[in-house]
């Protein structure tokens, strides 16, 4: 797995074979959250601009989070589910 800078990526959950990102043609992301909550992933990012999810089965404490409109990571907020901004 590589950065956009083609960095090996040596620690991420996607390397540990414990985290996928989700994209389902004709679902939002805020209903394939949904789905993610109820299904008992441990860790979620939401992308509500390219309309997918990080899912993950971390063993750490549960972690919410969301990308802005650049791919960066920004704190959580339930506005990114009705389509607003996360603080």
């Amino acid at each position: 797995l590589l950065d956009a800078n083609a960095h090996k990526i040596t620690n991420s959950v996607h390397v540990q074979g414990i985290a996928a990102d989700v994209r389902v043609k004709g679902m939002t992301a805020a209903e394939l959250y949904e789905i993610a909550q109820a299904s008992g992933f441990t860790g979620i990012g939401v992308d509500p601009y390219r309309q997918y999810i990080h899912v993950d089965v971390r063993q750490a404490p549960p972690a919410r989070w969301a990308y802005a409109k650049d791919g960066d990571w920004i704190h959580w907020s339930d506005d990114v589910l009705k389509g607003g901004t996360a603080a």
